[in-house]
C-alpha cells in the first residue's frame, strides 16, 4: 500500500517542503511536490518578532520610533532566547496567561522625539502576541507547504502524515501551520 507524507525542514535561513509518496510494500519513496524558500526560517521569525518588539514598545510609550539593521541586530539575540524559550515553555505558545518576558536596555533607534537614541524594551509576550508577531513569516510559510502540495497534484487530504524538523518548528504559530494542512 502506499502512504503520503508532506516533510518539513523549517532551518535556520532556508525552509523546504516536499511531498513525498511512500510504497510500504517495497519501501520505495518518490518525492511529487517540492518548494524551497530562502525568506522563510528561524531568522525570519526573529526578525518578525524584533519587529513587534520595537513597534509594540513605541505604541506603548506613545512615541514614533524609526530603527535600522543596527536596532535588530541589538534585539536579535534576545529575540533567539525567546524563541528557543518556546520549546521549554510550550503553554506559551497557546495560553495567553503564561507569558515570556522580552527585556533589553538600550536598544539604539535612528530617530525618535526629542532626541532620544535609545529605548528600554520590556514586554510580556503571550501565545496571541506570538500569532501577530510570526505572522508574515507563518503565511509565508503555509503558501509554501500549499505550492509543494499543488506541484505534486494532490488534495491536502490526501496527506497521511506530516514531519517537521528544524529548531524554529517548536513554536506554537508554526508547528499550528504545518498542522493545518
Amino acid at each position: 500500500s502506499n502512504s503520503r507524507l508532506l516533510a518539513v525542514d523549517v532551518g535556520s535561513q532556508r525552509t523546504d517542503v516536499a511531498v513525498i509518496n511512500i510504497n510500504q510494500e517495497n519501501l520505495t519513496y518518490e518525492v511529487i511536490g517540492r518548494a524551497s524558500s530562502d525568506t522563510v526560517g528561524k531568522r525570519a521569525l526573529e526578525e518578525s518578532l524584533v519587529e513587534w518588539a520595537i513597534e509594540r514598545t513605541a505604541r506603548n510609550r506613545g512615541i514614533s520610533l524609526e530603527y535600522d539593521s543596527d536596532t535588530i541586530e541589538a534585539v536579535r539575540s534576545a529575540a533567539r532566547a525567546v524563541i528557543t524559550g518556546l520549546s521549554k515553555h510550550p503553554s506559551t505558545n497557546s495560553d495567553d496567561n503564561d507569558s515570556i518576558r522580552l527585556a533589553i536596555a538600550d536598544v539604539p533607534v535612528v530617530d525618535a522625539p526629542g532626541g532620544i537614541s535609545s529605548v528600554d524594551i520590556d514586554i510580556n509576550i503571550g501565545a496571541t502576541d506570538l500569532s501577530k508577531a510570526f505572522s508574515e513569516p507563518v503565511s509565508e510559510l503555509s503558501e509554501l507547504v500549499n505550492t509543494a502540495v499543488d506541484r505534486a497534484g494532490v488534495e491536502t487530504d490526501s496527506i497521511d502524515d506530516v514531519i517537521a524538523a528544524g529548531s524554529a518548528v517548536q513554536t506554537g504559530a508554526v508547528s499550528r501551520a504545518i498542522e493545518g494542512v
